[in-house]
Formats: structure tokens, sequence, C-alpha cells
């Protein structure tokens, strides 16, 4: 019982999650050793010796290859996207699994980088916020009696202050309540909608809305191109996406195209009914129609939403950083106000 208890106990702890960055090596690791004419199998054995600390990672990868499992499965337990997990997943079908392992590894490299950009842009404001909060509060459990005791003309900048000062811990916990009733709400009515209604809600959102329809409209048109590209057909296409287990939204688009097709409407219609798509999406499909080429310009199209994707993050994350620094500078101001409110009001008295 205890030799069991064990190796279930290492079974476990062997299905660490990897870095981003180190899953990005892998993939392109992987992707150039194919290209280099080694089978899978292969690659997976020699990086083994380039990459020794996921070694046991790896031997574990190749075992449950051997047994027969999809490579995008054996590799889904290591802390991979899921976005990622059902590309693999669909290359297997359509045929463009070396390009899509580079893509795949560009993708975890760019995902990589705009989250440090924006931890780092964030890291020290917020930690600005946090200490003037703190020094709010200081400043108000000895301030405050102090300035109600002072027996001076109030105008309406210091009955301002001695109001905000009383009702502050009031108004602290009242945005903590409200912010906590939104997360709730949120994830509560997130639970409950299928991925459809999910992505509808999300390009709804204030701000977010263009960023979420870049993506999911670069995200649709790389997968439909790489089908069309290898000659499959949309039958086809519909097949593969209603098997896949990692991307339940990707299901439900099958499934509503299957119908939307059966019905007599046309691939250009679908797109256009999709709310979560780009309008040029449908247009770009019915020229590509025109000039038996839909595969390549819905290709090109796809790579250039996920430009326009990365290039307003990176815009969004330069906006972040002088917010949160105006956020401390009217912190820093009000401090500043209250500190000085004493010594205003005894030289008007004295006035």
């Amino acid at each position: 019982m205890a030799i069991l208890l064990k190796k279930i106990l290492k079974t476990t702890s062997s299905f660490k999650h990897w870095r981003p960055s180190v899953q990005a090596k892998f993939l392109t690791r992987l992707a150039e050793l194919i290209s280099e004419g080694f089978s899978l199998g292969e690659a997976l054995k020699f990086l083994q010796i380039m990459m020794p600390k996921q070694k046991e990672n790896l031997v574990m990868i190749l075992s449950q290859l051997e047994s027969g499992q999809p490579f995008s499965q054996t590799i889904g337990c290591y802390g991979f996207p899921k976005s990622i997990v059902t590309q693999l997943e669909l290359s297997n079908n359509h045929g463009s699994f070396t390009e899509t392992l580079f893509f795949c590894a560009d993708y975890i490299e760019t995902i990589r980088m705009q989250k440090e950009k924006l931890q780092k842009v964030m890291i020290y404001p917020l930690f600005l916020i946090a200490l003037s909060t703190g020094m709010l509060f200081s400043v108000r459990t000895f301030m405050l009696p102090t300035i109600q005791s002072m027996k001076v003309e109030s105008d309406r900048l210091t009955t301002g202050i001695i109001y905000f000062l009383t009702y502050l811990p009031h108004l602290f916990l009242g945005i903590l309540s409200l912010l906590l009733i939104v997360i709730v709400g949120t994830y509560s009515y997130w639970r409950d909608k299928e991925a459809y209604e999910r992505a509808s809600f999300v390009i709804r959102i204030p701000l977010l809305g263009k960023l979420a329809k870049n993506y999911y409209t670069f995200y649709y048109c790389r997968e439909i191109s790489y089908f069309l590209l290898n000659g499959l057909a949309l039958n086809q296409m519909i097949v593969s996406m209603k098997t896949l287990e990692a991307n339940q939204l990707m299901r439900e688009l099958a499934l509503r195209m299957e119908k939307f097709l059966r019905d007599g409407h046309t691939l250009p219609h679908f797109i256009e009914s999709i709310p979560f798509f780009n309008k040029e999406m449908s247009w770009i499909i019915y020229h590509g129609e025109l000039t038996s080429q839909v595969g390549k310009k819905i290709h090109y199209y796809g790579k250039t939403c996920f430009q326009e994707f990365t290039a307003e993050t990176e815009k969004w994350i330069k906006i972040i950083q002088p917010v949160m620094f105006l956020s401390v500078g009217l912190l820093v101001i009000l401090i500043y106000l209250i500190l000085m409110l004493p010594m205003l009001s005894m030289m008007r008295g004295g006035y």
C-alpha cells in the first residue's frame, strides 16, 4: 500500500507546470528537429538531452505517445494554454503540425513578454498606491481628532476633507464590497453560460471589445485557413472541430456552422452571423471564393488580426502606467492637503 501511494505521489508531482519560456523553447526545438527530418518520437528522445530539467516529463510524454495518446493531450497537463492544445489537436487533422509548433512557440513567447511588460508597468505604481493608502489611513487616525477639535470657520474644502476622513473606512469597505459583488456576479453569470455566450459577452465589455474581436477572428481564421490550404472540405473541418476536447467554443461554432450550412447558407453568411468576428472576415472569405484563394486570404487576414491584437495590447500597457501614477499623485495631494489643513485654518483664524 505504501509503495503504491509513493508511486501515485511521484506521478502526480511529475506533472509540474512549465514556465511559458520553457513551453516556447520546447515547441521551438521540437519544430526545428521535426523540420530537420526527425520523427516526433526521435525528437522527444533528443530533447531529453537538450532539456535535462524536463527529462522526466519528456519521458512521460513519449510513453503516453507510444500508448496511443495524441500529442496535444500529452502536453496539456504541463500548463500549456487551452488555445495551444486546441491548435495542436487540429494540426493533426489539417496536416500543418510543424508550422503550428513554430506558431504556438511564437504565440506563447509574445504573450509571455506582454505579461512581463504589464507586470513591470504595474508593480511600482501598485506599491505606491498601497503605500499612499496606508499613509492616508494613518493620517486619518492622527489628524481627524485634531481637525474636528479646531474651532475655526470652516469652508467647503475643510468640510469636504473632514467628511471624507470621517467616512473613509466606510468608503473603502463599500468599494471592496462592490468589487466583490461584481466579481462573484460575473463568475456566476460566466459559469452558467455556454462558451458562445461568454464570447458574445466579452466583446460588449468597454475597452476590451475590439481586443477580443481581433483575438477571436485571428484564432478562427488561422484554423479555417489551414484546413482549406491542405485541401480539406468544410464538412471535414466541422467533424474535426466537433471532436475537440480542449475548446468548447470551437465545438459550439462547429455545431452552429453545420446547422447553418445544412439550411442552405454559405460560409460568409455564417461568419457574418457571429457577433465576435470582425465584419471584414466575411467579405474576405466571399472575395476569396470568387478568386479560389480563400485559404491564402484568410490566413493573411488572420495574421493581420493577430498583429492588431498585439499592437492594441501594447497600447493599453502604455496607458495603464500613467493612469496609475495619476492616481498616486491625487492620493499624495490629498494627504498633503490634510496635513496642511490645521495650519491653513489657524492662519485664517489669525486674520
